[in-house]
């Protein structure tokens, strides 16, 4: 036996080359971890598609104030300011694409829970 326990039949072993069952530092982290740095907020906004139907109800509102802004240029008054209409169409916008994109992500949902 030689000193320090060691037998002299063990090969020797090279401290340079990495051992067999060594992992590296990459696979370390399991896939598990990486998907929880996402929180579920995150996860269940990208399932219903939220960003999506966000831009489609965008240019739907868009599309629709402008249409009733230039459609009906006799239904305001001269005497009035156009600043108060342009108003009224940013919130006809805002309405309407906040509408869309509700009805877009309700149907998504109600689609995705068919499937549970």
């Amino acid at each position: 036996m030689a000193e320090g326990g060691e037998s002299e039949d063990a090969a020797p072993v090279d401290k340079a080359a990495p051992a067999e069952n060594t992992v590296s530092a990459e696979e370390t982290v399991p896939t598990e971890r990486a998907q929880d740095d996402r929180s579920g907020k995150v996860v269940f906004m990208e399932a219903l598609g939220v960003k999506r139907n966000a831009k489609i109800g965008a240019a739907v509102g868009l599309l629709f104030a402008a249409f009733v802004f230039v459609s009906f240029p006799g239904a305001y008054a001269p005497s009035r300011s156009t600043a108060w209409y342009i108003a009224l169409a940013f919130v006809l916008m805002f309405s309407m694409g906040g509408l869309v994109a509700f009805f877009l992500t309700l149907g998504r949902a109600v689609r995705l829970s068919r499937d549970l």
